[in-house]
């Protein structure tokens, strides 16, 4: 890992991290309106479905493009470690290409070491936990997330009861 990042690189790897950027939502754009269109019906048993994949997921053309925009972001945060962004989209990408949710949460711990107050972040991580029943690591998000008084405390406050008293 490099940790002495000089102006050049700095540059270098933020170019990186915007085409990424860039790819992911073009990936996006293309998924989005299939997305809208089937879940809909998806979350209200409506109609079967051959499986989550056929609404969720991307298709093989959007996969190979958020595989360029992964390796990108790899090449940004090998020049410049200190991009929580950039991990935070890594950590996306582990668990939306490869279903690896232990990746995902290993790059948002290193997006959060980076940005310890960035609300979104916690906010997503916190659903994380919940989803996995850790409520102890919820807790701790929920409390950072109440002592920046975000704007997000209020309804995973209700999301965190709701899971303690198993509603």
């Amino acid at each position: 890992m490099n940790t002495a990042v000089n102006e050049s690189d700095a540059i270098a790897a933020l170019n990186r991290f915007r085409r990424a950027v860039h790819l992911i939502r073009q990936l996006q754009r293309s998924a989005f309106p299939r997305w809208f269109d089937g879940i809909p019906t998806w979350f209200s048993d409506e109609r079967p479905t051959e499986g989550p994949a056929e609404v969720i997921f991307y298709d093989a053309a959007e996969v190979a493009l958020y595989r360029t925009a992964r390796q990108l972001l790899f090449d940004a945060v090998a020049i410049n470690p200190y991009l929580p962004d950039a991990y935070w989209l890594l950590g996306n990408a582990a668990a939306e290409i490869d279903g690896d949710k232990a990746t995902q949460l290993g790059y948002y711990h290193k997006a959060l070491a980076l940005d310890p107050d960035n609300e979104d972040f916690l906010n997503v991580r916190m659903g994380h936990h919940l989803n996995a029943g850790d409520l102890d690591a919820a807790c701790l998000d929920l409390e950072r997330l109440e002592a920046l008084n975000s704007n997000y405390a209020r309804s995973m406050r209700e999301q965190y009861d709701n899971a303690i008293n198993g509603g």
